[in-house]
């Protein structure tokens, strides 16, 4: 039975909720609505791996001094073109922040990173550590994280025989929580939102970019499992595909 757009639920942590279902559960629209009241009236933010826009101009709206991160040539003309501060980089990397609003300060008032915290072990503390350092007294981290261990795409991945080489790291998700919970007064969240595809090309290359990073070989093999893709995922009109993430808040003390 394919999975329906309306009823994807969340839990309830510090006042968040995505249980609504008249509100929107597509993805992008969950993520805005769950972020924008934890930025919100910030006088700083770093947002790392900013992206096109689609993030990055609704948080941007709501701080003061919103600066975007991000490598890419696409991202970065789209940042630019929106009229936003931007830095070009790979995260980690030096982020200057002395004058931020004309008043010397040590960091942001909140570091944003959505979707792009690493997986291996000695990656993922580097990322966490230099992130926590760009933070303020009383600032906060927030990271937007899937949750790629008890989802529907490891059940999709079991199906197409695909788990036991997919890079899902066990336990990360712990280890994360464990990495913040001794800097500062941690919170968490858990969204359930949907990836809407009007079409079956779109719906394996955006599987592939938000799992994968793009890996042609299991872009290829969803290719191969369309019928069976389709049985599970196509509700009449459109792929519809839940996915779970997990949001950290972790308020430096």
């Amino acid at each position: 039975m394919p999975f329906s757009k309306r009823g994807a639920a969340g839990k309830k942590l510090f006042g968040l909720s995505t249980a609504d279902t008249e509100q929107s559960t597509e993805k992008k629209e969950v993520i805005v609505r769950a972020l924008v009241p934890l930025v919100e009236g910030a006088r700083s933010l770093l947002h790392i791996g900013a992206g096109d826009g689609a993030l990055a101009i609704p948080l941007s709206r709501v701080v003061t001094r919103y600066v975007a991160l991000d490598r890419r040539p696409t991202h970065l003309r789209a940042l630019k073109a929106a009229g936003l501060e931007v830095i070009e980089g790979t995260f980690p990397c030096p982020v200057r922040t002395s004058r931020a609003l004309g008043v010397r300060t040590e960091g942001f008032a909140r570091v944003v990173a959505c979707e792009i915290v690493p997986s291996r072990q000695d990656q993922l503390e580097a990322f966490i550590t230099s992130a926590w350092s760009s933070v303020e007294s009383q600032g906060a981290l927030i990271l937007v994280v899937l949750d790629d261990e008890d989802s529907e795409w490891r059940l999709l991945l079991e199906k197409l025989g695909l788990f036991e080489d997919s890079g899902i790291v066990p336990g990360r998700i712990d280890t994360i929580a464990s990495m913040l919970v001794g800097k500062g007064s941690l919170d968490m969240i858990a969204l359930g939102s949907v990836l809407v595809s009007d079409g079956y090309a779109d719906f394996i290359a955006e599987l592939a970019r938000i799992y994968l990073r793009g890996d042609a070989g299991h872009d290829r093999c969803f290719r191969a499992t369309e019928a069976l893709l389709k049985a599970r995922y196509w509700n009449g009109t459109s792929f519809l595909f839940p996915l779970t993430h997990l949001i950290y808040r972790c308020i430096r003390f």
